[in-house]
């Protein structure tokens, strides 16, 4: 995954990324928690593993995220056919802290996310998904 701040500020800021991980759906990267609390059913609350184009806009305590990415999974790590379905599949997830802890990061953490995603052209998926997460 590459990534670039188009542009930072004191209010918020605007990141593009590019490349194969995860699409903006769901609850964060389960590989930025500890090894404890890696949910076994994050194929649920996730969508891994897709080559993916995002967009992630923040302003305060709000995060908006969108993302175009391929639908279709692949077989291994070294399978790149996923590539040819980019584009058919969307997402979205709006986020927004409350609290605040000595680092500065929310306390609590609220999402609402949406996908639109096409495994196949006659097997398409609509998805929602909502979390409350506390990091004390």
């Amino acid at each position: 995954m590459l990534s670039f701040n188009a542009f930072s500020s004191d209010g918020g800021g605007l990141s593009l990324s590019a490349g194969q991980g995860f699409v903006p759906y769901g609850t964060d990267d389960p590989m930025g928690r500890p090894s404890v609390k890696y949910p076994t059913n994050h194929h649920l609350s996730q969508i891994p593993e897709r080559f993916t184009l995002n967009a992630a806009w923040s302003k305060g305590a709000w995060i908006l995220e969108a993302g175009v990415f391929g639908g279709s999974h692949s077989e291994s790590p070294y399978d790149l056919s996923h590539i040819k379905s980019f584009g058919d599949s969307w997402s979205t997830r709006v986020s927004r802290r409350f609290g605040e802890t000595a680092t500065g990061d929310g306390l609590w953490e609220f999402s609402l996310s949406h996908a639109r995603v096409s495994h196949t052209p006659s097997h398409k998926n609509a998805l929602f998904n909502g979390g409350l997460r506390y990091n004390g």
